[in-house]
């Protein structure tokens, strides 16, 4: 990411307000990848519907699939940054280059984990559900 357009915290703004601004900003660095995250996560589900329809328990391998893997791929981004911050500490320009970049990716890691973590719990829940309407 070569830049963060500020733009969007400025739309429809008459009063400057940090709170406001910020707020627009980041729903508009990290819309996307919420909304992708999350259908990737409904797809994963209807998946594991239909492969499972008519089983009685659900399987809850997909769905741990899914998230293991996007934490994996969340993890090689962040600790490569941080290598590359690091190995690059002294260089000139690390501060201007590579600091923002680990920022990025610690504000990334963040919403990802907050995310699968609201995933995790949505699909124990709906398992937990699932064998207790199995079970009357």
């Amino acid at each position: 990411m070569a830049k963060i357009d500020v733009t969007a915290g400025y739309v429809g703004m008459r009063d400057p307000s940090p709170l406001q601004q910020g707020t627009l900003i980041t729903l508009s660095v990290w819309a996307s990848l919420a909304l992708w995250l999350l259908s990737g996560f409904g797809h994963v589900l209807r998946r594991r519907y239909r492969m499972n329809s008519d089983h009685a328990k659900l399987s809850v391998q997909p769905v741990a699939d899914f998230l293991s893997t996007l934490l994996l791929y969340q993890m090689a981004i962040a600790t490569t940054t941080t290598v590359v911050t690091t190995a690059m500490r002294h260089h000139i320009m690390v501060w201007t280059v590579f600091s923002p970049k680990l920022l990025y990716a610690t504000a990334q890691s963040i919403l990802i984990l907050t995310l699968v973590t609201v995933m995790a719990a949505a699909s124990w829940l709906t398992a937990r559900h699932q064998e207790q309407s199995s079970q009357r």
